[in-house]
C-alpha cells in the first residue's frame, strides 16, 4: 500500500486518524466557533455603545448569570453549537427543542401577518 501524504504540508502520515477522532475534533471546533460568534456579538455590542451611541446597551452583561441576558446568551451559544452539530449531520439532544421553537416562532410570524398578534415582540 502507498504512503498517505497530508495535504497541504506534504508530511507522511504514519497512522491515519479514525472517524471517531475526526468527529471529536469537528465537535470541538463547533464549540469553538459558537463561542467565537458570541464573543463577536459581545464586541459588537461594545462597539454599538461606543461608536454608535446606543446608550441603552450600557450595562449589558452577557457573562454574569445573575442577569437574564447572560442566561439568554448561555442558551444562544448552545443553540449555535447545536446548529453547527446538525450541519455536520450529527444528532444533538437540543435539536428537537430548536425545531419546536422554530415552529412556535413561525406561528407567531403568521399571526402577525394576519393581524391576529397584538404583541410586536418578534423580529
Amino acid at each position: 500500500m502507498g504512503k498517505i501524504i497530508e495535504f497541504p504540508t506534504g508530511k507522511v502520515v504514519e497512522e491515519p486518524r479514525d472517524e471517531t477522532e475526526i468527529l471529536q475534533d469537528y465537535l470541538a471546533e463547533c464549540t469553538d466557533v459558537a463561542q467565537h460568534l458570541v464573543l463577536t456579538l459581545e464586541d459588537e455590542v461594545e462597539r454599538l455603545i461606543k461608536e454608535d451611541g446606543i446608550d441603552w446597551l450600557k450595562g449589558f452583561d452577557m457573562r454574569s448569570e445573575e442577569y437574564a441576558e447572560a442566561r439568554d446568551m448561555h442558551v444562544i451559544v448552545n443553540m449555535l453549537h447545536t446548529m453547527l452539530v446538525r450541519f455536520l449531520g450529527v444528532d444533538h439532544r437540543v435539536q428537537k427543542d430548536m425545531d419546536s421553537l422554530y415552529i412556535k416562532l413561525k406561528a407567531i410570524e403568521l399571526k402577525q401577518q394576519l393581524g391576529e398578534w397584538d404583541d410586536d415582540d418578534i423580529t
